[in-house]
């Protein structure tokens, strides 16, 4: 059976239930073992919360592995990514600009971007003056 309906905006819901549908997401990402980067001893290519998603690489070959198994899954799965919202975001010195898609769509990259409330830029300056 399909639908094109789902819970209304800010259901209490609805962060659980979406958890409960892609609980074995963070799994299938990590078994995508490339170029990971460590965060506090743990090697770590992704970041959820809620339906908010972030991929973590070293490298530009890492980084589309992650984006291609992501939407493998999400293809698999009947799950529609928000491509106007997604975005990519070299950190570092390198500041070459590569072409991102998805899905064969561009994803534009970006200088900074807010992820729950916190301000990230390239040179990760901004984050201290935002209090984290």
């Amino acid at each position: 059976m399909c639908t094109n309906k789902g819970l209304r905006q800010r259901c209490i819901m609805a962060p659980l239930l979406f958890n409960l549908y892609i609980n074995d997401l963070p799994g299938l990402m990590k078994d995508t073992m490339v170029h990971m980067p460590m965060i506090l001893n743990t090697y770590c290519n992704s970041l959820l919360s809620a339906d908010d998603m972030i991929l973590l690489s070293y490298t530009q070959i890492g980084l589309r592995r992650l984006l291609r198994r992501f939407s493998s899954y999400c293809q698999d799965n009947s799950l529609i990514i928000s491509k106007s919202k997604s975005k990519i975001m070299v950190f570092g010195r390198n500041h070459q600009r590569h072409r991102w898609q998805l899905d064969g769509e561009p994803i534009e990259q970006v200088n900074s971007f807010v992820y729950l409330g916190v301000t990230f830029s390239k040179t990760l300056g901004p984050i201290i003056t935002n209090g984290v």
